[in-house]
């Protein structure tokens, strides 16, 4: 199967020798090319042997420890029931072969598993993006991220403004940010949640709010390591991929010296919105 998406502004072409099951929060990401070639090219190809891994995985997490360099390509371990099945070699920043054990095609039956072994957030990396857990909305034509801890009300601040400013909600769970031609963008994402939401919009970045629960509306501009400490919590992260965590983290400095952070303490209701509204209305 040949699939063309744009996800956060990116161009996939994805070529897979076996089928797998469309989704509904893919759909809204299926495009057509305008240009020859892809921003990136996904190539999947089955091998009889795993490749070269060494050790056990790290606790849970689907990635062996590690990028491993090899005869100057970059590869990086996926494993399922803790045996390595799958590897990336990235090439030139354009071509990614992803190479799955012989057999084990059971393991990606939709999209949404595909792209897990892709390593998403990596992708956004290499054109100076990154993934927050957060709920983005578009008011006024631009973009506002509530980002905090599952359970923090996220979604409910995000519901408050749809509702009582006419704001779009764009996803409720993860948005893609990134830096397009020296401007922060906000992207919806095929992963949004118990929120269900998946589109395929993004607009300019106006706003960073990290949210707490609190028995009075209050909000206040972050800056220094405040700022840093609310946002990078919410990115998602290889903090064993020396690389990866560069990339990131200079950009995360050039998110923070053009986009403001606050913090909203606040309750569920529509004075939370009006306090913030009062302190962001000018973005």
């Amino acid at each position: 199967m040949e699939t063309t998406l744009e996800i956060a502004g990116i161009t996939i072409r994805l070529t897979v020798p076996f089928t797998y099951e469309r989704t509904k929060e893919f759909a809204p990401f299926h495009c057509t090319m305008e240009s020859e070639a892809p921003d990136l090219d996904i190539i999947y190809q089955p091998v009889d042997q795993p490749l070269f891994y060494e050790g056990e995985p790290a606790g849970t997490d689907f990635y062996f420890p590690g990028a491993l360099e090899k005869d100057g390509h970059s590869y990086l371990g996926y494993h399922m029931d803790r045996k390595p099945c799958h590897a990336w070699m990235e090439t030139d920043g354009r071509k990614m072969f992803c190479y799955y054990l012989s057999g084990w095609e059971r393991y990606f039956p939709t999209e949404r598993q595909i792209f897990g072994p892709v390593c998403l957030e990596h992708l956004l990396s290499l054109h100076h993006g990154f993934i927050l857990h957060s709920s983005f909305i578009r008011w006024k034509g631009k973009g506002i991220v509530f980002t905090a801890p599952s359970g923090t009300g996220k979604s409910t601040q995000a519901d408050l403004w749809v509702k009582h400013e006419g704001a779009e909600l764009l996803n409720g769970d993860r948005t893609a940010i990134r830096c397009v031609d020296g401007e922060w963008r906000a992207y919806g994402l095929p992963y949004a949640g118990s929120s269900a939401v998946y589109r395929n919009e993004s607009c300019p970045l106006a706003a960073i709010v990290a949210l707490r629960q609190a028995p009075e509306n209050h909000v206040e501009l972050l800056s220094g390591k405040t700022a840093f400490l609310s946002v990078y919590s919410g990115l998602t992260l290889h903090p064993w991929d020396e690389a990866f965590m560069e990339r990131i983290l200079s950009d995360l400095d050039g998110l923070l010296a053009d986009i403001p952070v606050y913090r909203l303490s606040c309750r569920p209701d529509q004075d939370a919105v009006d306090t913030l509204k009062r302190k962001i209305g000018k973005l």
